[in-house]
This record gives structure tokens, C-alpha cells and sequence, in this order.
């Protein structure tokens, strides 16, 4: 789709990609932590995620990802764990598109909202910029009305 929309532009696919963008160095992949079952959970799946992804590379004596990016669920999370004065990121960017087959409406059970779009950000001298998201929220439920 992106092709489509920019012909000019260099696009490449990846199911899991390890990225460096001048610096920056960016984990993406699809599929990545819930986004959490209850309004007050939401982001801890992702922080403990985040959290385990980056201790795994340090005890292993690697450089950690500084940018951890997901998507797949219909609605927008970023956190953040700072480990020795760097701030390690991971984001869960909502669905580029809002339809949902009957898997989907499974699989998000029932969610009432969900939201599409995405997000952008600059990369300057290898540090990630202010996030900034494109999105709208979307009521999924039927309005139904009876009266006697």
C-alpha cells in the first residue's frame, strides 16, 4: 500500500526488523506485548516487555535496541525504562486500518472502541524526537433504540 502511495520512495518489508537510523537503533515487528485487559493495566504488559527485552541484551553483553515498535493493536501505547541515565522506548502503534473481520472482534474481545492511524517521529543525532500520532478512535457498537 505504501508503494502505491510513494512511488519514489525506497520501501523494503520485514516481518522483524533490526533498524539503525542514524544511530537510533530500532527493534519493529508486528506482533509485540498486549496493550493490557483493564484501562488501569494499560502499558504494563508493554513495560515489562520492554523491560525484559533490554535486560536480555545487556546480560548478554549486547547493545539494546533504544526503540522497541509494534503494532497490530487498535490503540496506542508508549513506555519508557531508563537503565543508567538512557531512555529506552517501546510503542504499540494502533492498526493502520479499522476493519475488523470476526477473528479480529474475537481477538480484541469485543473491544467497543478501537483506534486506527499511526505515529511519526524525527531522529536527530541518534536520539528519537517528540512522538507525534495521526489517529482517530472509532466506536464499533450498533446504536439500537425500541420503544413501546
Amino acid at each position: 500500500m505504501l508503494r502505491l502511495m510513494y512511488p519514489g520512495v525506497e520501501i523494503a518489508g520485514a516481518h522483524h526488523a533490526l533498524v539503525d537510523v542514524g544511530g537510533l537503533l530500532i527493534d519493529a515487528a508486528h506482533h509485540g506485548p498486549p496493550p493490557g485487559s483493564r484501562s488501569w493495566l494499560s502499558g504494563n504488559v508493554a513495560l515489562y516487555h520492554l523491560r525484559d527485552m533490554v535486560m536480555r541484551h545487556l546480560m548478554a553483553g549486547k547493545r539494546p535496541p533504544d526503540l522497541f515498535l509494534y503494532g497490530h493493536y487498535h490503540t496506542k501505547i508508549v513506555v519508557t525504562l531508563t537503565i543508567n541515565d538512557h531512555d529506552y522506548r517501546l510503542i504499540i502503534m494502533p492498526s493502520f486500518l479499522g476493519g475488523l473481520t470476526g477473528y479480529a472482534r474475537m481477538r480484541t474481545r469485543s473491544e467497543y472502541e478501537i483506534t486506527t492511524g499511526g505515529c511519526y517521529f524525527d531522529i536527530q543525532n541518534g536520539a528519537l524526537g517528540q512522538i507525534k500520532w495521526v489517529t482517530k478512535t472509532i466506536d464499533l457498537r450498533t446504536r439500537l433504540s425500541w420503544t413501546h
